[in-house]
């Protein structure tokens, strides 16, 4: 969606053309993505593009950076990709959702690994029940995709309410819902890509913003609770 803005502002292409050409079934076909839109797989980069473009090119010259990225990547972290993937039955889309959650989440670079890994040990852990992720970027997501789906996103205004967070009606709540949403929720640039690839090793199931881009990281929710005070969030 601020793609489609910027692209907008530049006179690249509209707003609703781009978001169209970013769902048409054929394009998505064409561009081996399954799912309903391209969301996710749009690599954000510097991009020197034409006045008045069609807006499928658009699409396509992202996924193909998209997917030009993601082979270095994958291959520069092939081992702990792989035991990502066997050890959650992740498919790639999987890996990029995770990376999308992880780009929303961290305000810091090198906390992202470890982001990754407390969202990936909520879905390994057989002692973490229900395996709720628990994210609020998801839910907010669900409100500018979906508002009319979801009665708790009519006064939406680019933040979420515990109201949101908690309506089952919003597919993309990670606290009504187990596991991944049903899409990415951002377009992931490489670090949150890598993170996803690559986590940090940890036994962290918790973590709370701080306040000052920084978060505090928490193995037991009694930990968590007492890091929520010391942060003033309620």
């Amino acid at each position: 969606f601020d793609m489609a803005r910027r692209l907008q502002d530049k006179q690249v292409c509209s707003l609703r053309d781009f978001l169209d050409a970013t769902t048409d079934p054929a394009l998505l076909h064409e561009l081996g993505l399954e799912g309903e839109s391209a969301e996710g797989f749009l690599f954000p980069a510097t991009y020197d593009v034409s006045l008045d473009s069609d807006p499928r090119d658009v699409v396509r010259r992202m996924k193909r950076e998209f997917d030009r990225r993601w082979d270095i990547l994958s291959r520069a972290h092939s081992s702990s990709l792989n035991d990502v993937m066997i050890s959650t039955g992740f498919a790639i889309r999987d890996v990029v959702i995770l990376a999308s959650i992880v780009e929303k989440e961290a305000a810091m670079d090198e906390e992202r690994a470890l982001i990754a890994s407390v969202f990936l040990n909520r879905l390994r852990d057989p002692a973490f029940h229900p395996r709720r992720l628990e994210s609020d970027p998801t839910a907010s997501y669900g409100c500018i995709l979906m508002p009319e789906r979801a009665a708790s996103c009519a006064g939406f205004t680019g933040k979420a309410t515990a109201a949101i967070e908690h309506d089952p009606d919003n597919p993309y709540s990670t606290y009504t819902h187990e596991g991944l949403p049903p899409g990415p929720i951002a377009n992931p640039g490489a670090r949150a890509l890598e993170a996803a690839m690559n986590p940090a090793s940890t036994h962290y199931l918790y973590f709370v913003a701080k306040g000052d881009g920084h978060s505090t990281f928490s193995e037991t929710y009694e930990a968590h609770a007492s890091a929520v005070r010391d942060a003033g969030h309620h």
